[in-house]
């Protein structure tokens, strides 16, 4: 289990940020966290950052109780992280977890990962991008000014609204983000 932030990827090469708050490896319906010091409780011992180590600072949780990884490194800059290997059988089921927050401008940059490896290396490994993916919330017709008014409820984490029109014999199409930030 672990993270790349601008390596091993297709990655955007962007400035790259998250905060991590646990990883989670529950083998067979097991309710027990098998990830070694995965929640950061006993600090970074275990983790092994191997590459960007002094773009990482552990910090009280902003969840609570505990700890968090937080990440933050400029456009280039580059880390990657494992935490100790986890037996396992082969064909065993399992739940992995990652529980995290990824700033909106850090899409692209990188992802978490699970590896499976035997004695000769990797096997393979699975990965979750740092993106989210489009949901369209609903459409609006313009007003005979061209103006709209669409009416969001509150959305749960920090979204990027994008509102676009795909043009048409008379007018251009256009396009427009905006960042909505939580307090």
């Amino acid at each position: 289990m672990g993270y790349r932030v601008n390596t091993e990827c297709s990655c955007t090469d962007e400035a790259g940020e998250f905060y991590l708050y646990e990883f989670g490896y529950y083998p067979g319906g097991t309710s027990g966290n098998k990830a070694p010091n995965g929640d950061f409780s006993s600090g970074l011992s275990g983790i092994n950052l191997y590459l960007g180590a002094d773009l990482v600072t552990l910090e009280a949780s902003d969840r609570g109780e505990g700890s968090m990884l937080h990440l933050q490194g400029d456009a280039g800059e580059t880390a990657a992280a494992h935490l100790a290997n986890v037996p396992v059988s082969s064909g065993d089921s399992f739940t992995f977890t990652i529980s995290a927050k990824i700033p909106p401008a850090s899409r692209g940059t990188g992802y978490f990962l699970i590896i499976f490896l035997n004695s000769s290396g990797e096997i393979t490994r699975h990965t979750i991008d740092f993106d989210s993916p489009n949901t369209l919330v609903g459409t609006a017709e313009t007003d005979a000014n061209g103006q709209f008014t669409y009416t969001l409820a509150s959305p749960a984490n920090n979204s990027t609204l994008t509102a676009a029109f795909p043009g048409d014999d008379r007018y251009l199409s256009s396009k427009d983000s905006q960042t909505i930030l939580l307090p």
